[in-house]
């Protein structure tokens, strides 16, 4: 592996290895969006990303993606990826409308809904929507000097792909299609 890799990268890196889902590696700012104050966007132009996306294409693995239609100011959604019908990992997730920013947030749970070590004193992993195109949302963060990038993207009605960057120059991305 890559010497100098976040220690969040390098375990989702280790977890997704072998899962069918796409590991790549590339720069930072690999995509071309137009950058724009997030002001110009409401929570509402984000209701594309609602549905339930599902990647069940490797046996035994199940990853699956909800997200629930924006309601006042935010939208929720949970991740679950079991193993052979074992829970291996949740995610509580959120974008919420804060004042002029929109804003992504997360928190990983093991089974029980125990939260990982690294997340349970603070405040959960938080990202800012810094670009925005049809279908397309990409929100940063640069919390303790590391950068971090999540895209989502509608490739088409019934397609979703979400890629995690780091600045270490990783990325993970995952492929999803409507269960809808």
């Amino acid at each position: 592996m890559k010497a100098g890799l976040r220690p969040w990268v390098l375990e989702l890196a280790l977890m997704f290895a072998g899962t069918g889902t796409v590991l790549a590696l590339s720069a930072w700012g690999m995509q071309s969006e137009t950058k724009i104050p997030s002001a110009k966007i409401a929570l509402a132009d984000l209701s594309w990303l609602a549905g339930h996306w599902i990647n069940d294409d490797k046996d035994g693995e199940l990853l699956e993606e909800t997200w629930m239609e924006p309601s006042g100011p935010s939208m929720l959604g949970m991740f679950r990826w079991l193993k052979n019908g074992k829970v291996y990992l949740y995610e509580m997730l959120a974008i919420e409308q804060r004042g002029e920013q929109i804003q992504f947030l997360l928190r990983h749970f093991n089974q029980g809904l125990v939260p990982w070590d690294n997340e349970k004193a603070g405040p959960p992993v938080t990202m800012t929507l810094t670009a925005s195109a049809t279908e397309k949302a990409v929100f940063e963060s640069a919390e303790g000097g590391s950068k971090r990038r999540i895209t989502f993207a509608r490739e088409s009605e019934s397609e979703l792909e979400v890629i995690l960057e780091s600045g270490d120059n990783a990325a993970v991305r995952f492929q999803y299609r409507s269960a809808d």
